[in-house]
């Protein structure tokens, strides 16, 4: 989670590079292409983190809840009868 922003400008500035020399692009046109898919791919990514993250904390959260509820359910519930 630390790097999400470094990856995703790396994978922005390899897709809009390469994709750029191969459509023919002179050199200097591709590398600002390059850079300026960088930076969007880097916030893309951090776009993509933080709705990962919120999704992951609600999963949680719900999780949580499910426990305490079944806890609470139990906790409720007529000792049962021993045959002994």
């Amino acid at each position: 989670m630390r790097y999400f922003m470094l990856f995703g400008g790396f994978i922005g500035f390899l897709l809009t590079f390469s994709i750029g020399l191969y459509s023919g692009n002179a050199l200097d046109t591709a590398l600002v292409d390059g850079g300026i898919g960088c930076v969007v791919g880097a916030v893309l990514m951090r776009f993509f983190r933080q709705i990962i993250a919120r999704c992951a904390r609600a999963v949680l959260m719900e999780k949580a809840m499910e426990k305490a509820r079944a806890r609470a359910a139990a906790d409720q519930a007529p000792a049962e009868p021993t045959n002994s």
